[in-house]
């Protein structure tokens, strides 16, 4: 995807938690009607409108729209309910979303209503309702505490470019201390119906420099800390595309406090753009501006699933896996690469999925499509990173009932820039047999040898079908395990692990183990004869070699002596006999 760091900019910006000014909060909105005029164009709020932490109170406002019958949307027609207005041109889109943020100076219920019109004449509207609560210190508490301010009051950039495109932001800001641990942030990020994810690029601040671009390198982020407390930055971002056609993109710039962040130190490297997002003191949205990358190549959009992997049976109670892989070639810019698994049944809700979870290969697919929460669904929506790819996509579908599921599998690129929108599917239908738990036996034994298994079952056990099964055997003293026999099922890591695992099936399985005794062995290591001599430094080896020599003969002297104490021979006897004779005599 284009990016590792795929966040909603705009509907994570502020958080409806926080207080505003002097601390006080704001009560919550509530929603008081949505209404369209006809079926043709719909028109609703995307949530609740969305407290800001800036003073005077703001609020955030997200609405989409969507027309049909081959009509595209032309304009949105905002009414902030106090006498402001803004109207929001669009073209060749059939579904479209926009948000807005508005500060209100007074305390009051304010009614804001979004009309849509499409280049068929059909129009809808939507209504939502906010109650401002301005407490009476609040003026006072904002002169005493100052509050950051950001603008943004230049956009420069070219309709049309190649790949490498510079756009040229420039930014206003007052109150912002680099003592106090303001930091001012810049991003550029490309709508779409699944959010807004940054683009790829680079960014070149004046007079100030970004940091933090370890975490965010080759991406549009610039966090940075102005050198004065008011002033101006004026940024020029290298993005670059993957994708030609057409890009619609937005700017934030946003004042936080780093300090709630890390109250330890202040560390620009390590900014968590989501956090940072969620606590800003003021900030402000460019108009979404299009950028449109020339389309020179006339390749034929394609998709096929060229690999889908499918259980033929699954026990009821455990989901099941189904593995699609798709190819796609000729992706331009505001495609969205789609993958499903539909109830072949209900061809309506080919597009809204069976109940399930999708896991990408190469990304984290979207919670939602065009303001519709799509969680919980075997859906996946991607943004393609370049023309041709491939996507790898699992889902996981919990089938409650014991019966044959008539499914398809669908993968496609889904164009709403056309005119009117598109889109190229590929689909492959296939079934899944879901078969009821029942309960069967689990028979367990020792076949020869000395020992247990466990669980103790000789004469079978209850277990249901689709259960882990574990058997272990334990050896007695003198015994070894040697392997498994088994029927009905097979030990997962083979007869000869321990213990044997598998899942029990619909019918009875019956396993035994052999241990076999250990041989008692004594063994006698011979001592082996000394053939090297280390030189011991300062002593000849000769020196060495003859004390080991004159040892030796020594021992065989003591051993001769200690064996001739034991010797009993008539001559010897004579002998020391007459010498004791002799010295007799001569005393």
């Amino acid at each position: 995807m284009l990016s590792s760091t795929a966040l909603l900019l705009v509907v994570v910006i502020m958080s409806s938690s926080i207080a505003h000014g002097n601390g006080v909060p704001m009560t919550s909105p509530k929603v008081t009607s949505q209404m369209t005029s006809n079926q043709a164009l719909q028109v609703w709020f995307n949530g609740s409108p969305q407290l800001t932490a800036m003073y005077p109170p703001a609020y955030l406002f997200s609405v989409a729209a969507k027309t049909s019958n081959g009509f595209w949307i032309t304009n949105l027609h905002w009414d902030f309910g106090d006498g402001s207005t803004l109207d929001i041109p669009f073209s060749g889109l059939s579904q479209v979303s926009d948000s807005r943020a508005h500060k209100y100076a007074n305390q009051a219920n304010y009614i804001i209503t979004v009309t849509a019109t499409d280049n068929g004449g059909n129009i809808g509207t939507a209504t939502v309702t906010v109650y401002v609560q301005i407490s009476s210190s609040s003026t006072t508490t904002a002169t005493t505490t100052p509050t950051p301010t950001v603008s943004i009051t230049n956009l420069q950039y070219p309709t049309t470019a190649t790949n490498n495109v510079v756009v040229t932001i420039t930014v206003a800001y007052g109150q912002v201390y680099k003592d106090s641990g303001h930091v001012l942030g810049v991003v550029i990020g490309e709508i779409n119906l699944i959010g807004v994810p940054i683009v790829a690029g680079s960014a070149y601040p004046s007079p100030d420099t970004c940091v933090g671009q370890q975490v965010y390198h080759n991406q549009a982020v610039c966090f940075l800390q102005p050198s004065s407390p008011s002033g101006s930055e004026i940024l020029t971002f290298n993005l670059q595309f993957n994708l030609t056609g057409p890009h619609n993109l937005i700017g934030a710039a946003f004042v936080f406090d780093i300090k709630q962040i890390d109250t330890k130190q202040i560390n620009l490297t390590q900014i968590d753009l989501t956090q940072a997002l969620k606590i800003t003191k003021a900030y402000d949205l460019t108009q979404p501006f299009l950028i449109t990358i020339p389309i020179t190549s006339s390749t034929t959009t394609t998709v096929s699933i060229t690999n889908l992997q499918v259980p033929s049976n699954v026990l009821l109670g455990k989901n099941a896996s189904v593995t699609l892989t798709a190819t796609y070639g000729g992706a331009i810019g505001g495609d969205l690469f789609f993958a499903g698994i539909a109830d072949k049944s209900v061809p309506s809700q080919s597009f809204t999925g069976v109940n399930g979870t999708a896991y990408s290969s190469s990304g984290t697919c979207a919670t939602s499509f065009a303001g519709t929460a799509i969680s919980g669904k075997a859906m996946c929506l991607l943004q393609p990173s370049s023309p041709f790819g491939s996507e790898t996509v699992t889902f996981s579908l919990p089938l409650p009932s014991a019966k044959t599921y008539s499914l398809i599998a669908v993968a496609g690129l889904i164009r709403l820039t056309a005119t009117p929108p598109l889109s190229i599917n590929s689909t492959l239908p296939f079934s899944i047999v879901v078969s009821p738990s029942v309960a069967t036996t689990l028979t367990t034994t020792v076949a020869s040898g000395q020992g247990t298994v466990g669980p103790n079952c000789p004469t079978g056990c209850s277990e249901n079908s689709g259960s882990s099964i574990s058997v272990q055997a334990t050896a007695s003293t003198g015994w070894q395990f040697s392997s498994w026999s088994i029927t009905g099922a097979s030990c997962s890591g083979g007869p000869t692990s321990n213990p044997c695992t598998f899942t029990m099936p619909n019918n009875a399985v019956t396993i035994s183990s052999t241990f076999t005794q250990v041989s008692q062995v004594t063994q006698v290591s011979q001592i082996s004869q000394v053939t090297q001599v280390t030189q011991i430094p300062g002593f000849p080896v000769e020196s060495i070699l003859a004390g080991i020599a004159l040892g030796i003969l020594s021992l065989a002297c003591i051993s001769r002596r200690r064996k001739s104490s034991f010797l009993r021979d008539d001559n010897v006897v004579r002998a020391v006999e007459k010498d004791q004779i002799e010295q007799a005599r001569e005393n």
